[in-house]
């Protein structure tokens, strides 16, 4: 490869019109496009895509997939209150935040703070 412009990762699920319901409350929005006219995708950052495939035997992924956000606390918070179970948060100081949890269908899935050149940092980095 000499330079790559953008990336898709797939998540395979057993019950798509669950799991697109899983995904928006996760992402909290609609996905931003149905690739190939079944398969929702949410554009994660310019040029990175998220996207469910359905109607298939589900392979969980062997790596987890976390997804950066600006306040891990906050995003913790959210994320219990929409009944999401999620790890106590591990903090790397002056690296990274990060906390994991699971979809139902058994993909490892997480959310993290990456301090390193960040202008502000989170406040649970503090403790």
């Amino acid at each position: 490869m000499s330079k790559v412009y953008g990336l898709t990762i797939s998540i395979h699920v057993s019950d798509l019109p669950n799991a697109l319901s899983y995904y928006s409350a996760l992402l909290d929005r609609a996905p931003d496009n149905f690739a190939r006219g079944d398969r929702p995708e949410w554009e994660i950052c310019e040029g990175a895509w998220f996207q469910l495939v359905g109607g298939c035997d589900v392979v969980v992924l062997a790596s987890r997939v976390r997804f950066e956000v600006a306040d891990v606390a906050a995003e913790i918070a959210r994320l219990r209150s929409i009944g999401i179970e999620v790890t106590e948060p591990t903090t790397l100081p002056g690296v990274a935040i990060f906390t994991d949890f699971e979809d139902p269908w058994g993909n490892p899935l997480g959310i993290y703070h990456d301090f390193v050149g960040a202008e502000a940092q989170s406040p649970m980095a503090e403790g």
